[in-house]
């Protein structure tokens, strides 16, 4: 888990399922909109090409509020 906030705060925005999810349990005490904020302030800072976090991975990031809706999510889907 530690590894995956650290990736985190170096803005990187690629993750697998699993590494996502590590992310998630880590950060479900924060609010989606309180980590998306702190996520785009931090990548605002960097000299890299800013893309559009929609289109990543870690955009379920901040629109999961926690992991139980993930987990429902995905039952929904398996049915």
């Amino acid at each position: 888990a530690a590894t995956q906030c650290w990736r985190f705060i170096n803005s990187d925005m690629w993750y697998q399922k699993k590494e996502l999810d590590s992310l998630l349990n880590s950060l479900q005490d924060n609010s989606c909109k309180e980590r998306e904020v702190w996520f785009t302030d931090v990548r605002g800072c960097r000299r890299r090409k800013q893309l559009n976090v929609a289109s990543t991975p870690i955009a379920k990031l901040f629109t999961t509020p926690d992991q139980y809706h993930l987990l429902h999510y995905r039952a929904t889907i398996a049915r």
